[in-house]
């Protein structure tokens, strides 16, 4: 009896990924040393398989093998709280940018949608297969849509009872904040100030957690009202110089500012006036990095990639509740600044 062929490497590679649907691949290393063959080789059989759909790269995350029983994304509603202005507000316009990728790598339609508070909801056909919500004005839609709607909310507060089928992404803002504070104190700082509000239930979770672990600590932390944006951080910067609270020289005050965007406009502020301080930022966005300065970085690309497969999960069984789904900022140490 003839003794069978051994089997290619591309053959091996497709029964791995026909055996664990929706799971995580080892990583190239592994394979290429699973297979026999040079991890460039290995390279191409995966572009193979990408392009014929049987893998998905997530960002960050690895190489998934993809589920050949979850029900194909069409088309997706990104709906975005009107009040938000992608131009003036770098996280939710990387936001949207690492969503509508997502959506791309899938060949999915993507629809942008707007949503002010007390508007009529977009009908349910124009959602397509689902939504994602973005904004705290697009909580309101939680309650208005019916319940078979597949929904994926971004940062919006909402009590269990109303969650249906949408899942929430939510952020472990308070422990961030408490992070924070604990990096200000590594640095030698005996002040704090917190520049934002907590008007929204990002900054006010992160000026909680950053209280806590203030009062822990024995060390004065003070609020600085302020608005979100680069030129309220810019007109911060201006208030603060003006209380003489800073020297021309390194001092024991350290700043966390809401957002990077903000903690930007505090950096430029000051330096008009010949100050520093030490800020501390949250969300990781580029600006920071090309400042120089630290910050507690969401995982943006992460959570877009786990957006859309969370909407796979919620349309491929109808009965299936919403959940919660959090994520842990990480401190993004500062970087040298770069050169203008």
């Amino acid at each position: 009896m003839p003794r069978p062929a051994p089997r290619t490497p591309r053959q091996r590679l497709e029964s791995l990924i026909a055996a664990q649907p929706g799971q995580r691949l080892p990583s190239e290393r592994d394979l290429a040393q699973r297979f026999a063959i040079g991890r460039p080789a290995l390279r191409l059989l995966l572009a193979e398989c990408e392009g014929r759909g049987l893998i998905r790269r997530r960002h960050g995350s690895g190489t998934f093998a993809v589920d050949p029983q979850v029900p194909r994304l069409a088309r997706v509603a990104l709906i975005i709280d009107a009040r938000i202005r992608l131009g003036d507000d770098p996280f939710f316009a990387v936001a949207v940018d690492a969503l509508q990728h997502e959506l791309q790598a899938i060949a999915a339609q993507c629809q942008l949608l707007r949503h002010a508070p007390g508007q009529t909801p977009p009908a349910p056909g124009m959602v397509g297969d689902g939504a994602v919500l973005l904004g705290s004005a697009c909580g309101e839609l939680l309650a208005l849509w019916p319940p078979e709607a597949a929904v994926v909310a971004w940062l919006i507060a909402a009590p269990s009872s109303r969650l249906g089928r949408a899942s929430l992404i939510e952020l472990e803002d308070e422990a961030a904040g408490a992070t924070a504070v604990a990096y200000h104190l590594d640095q030698g700082c005996t002040q704090l100030r917190f520049v934002g509000h907590d008007q929204h239930p990002s900054p006010r979770a992160r000026l909680q957690g950053a209280q806590r672990a203030a009062a822990g600590a024995g060390i004065s932390l003070e609020l600085v009202p302020s608005g979100m944006n680069y030129e309220d951080g810019v007109a911060a910067a201006e208030r603060l110089a003006a209380t003489g609270a800073f020297s021309r020289t390194p001092s024991g005050l350290g700043l966390i500012a809401a957002n990077d965007w903000l903690a930007a406009g505090l950096h430029v502020g000051l330096a008009r006036h010949g100050l520093s301080a030490g800020i501390i930022g949250f969300d990781g966005l580029p600006l920071a990095a090309a400042l120089g300065l630290p910050s507690l970085a969401v995982p943006i690309a992460t959570i877009a990639s786990d957006t859309i497969s969370e909407l796979g999960r919620l349309i491929l069984r109808p009965g299936l509740a919403g959940r919660r789904l959090s994520y842990a900022l990480r401190l993004q140490p500062a970087q040298p600044a770069r050169e203008p």
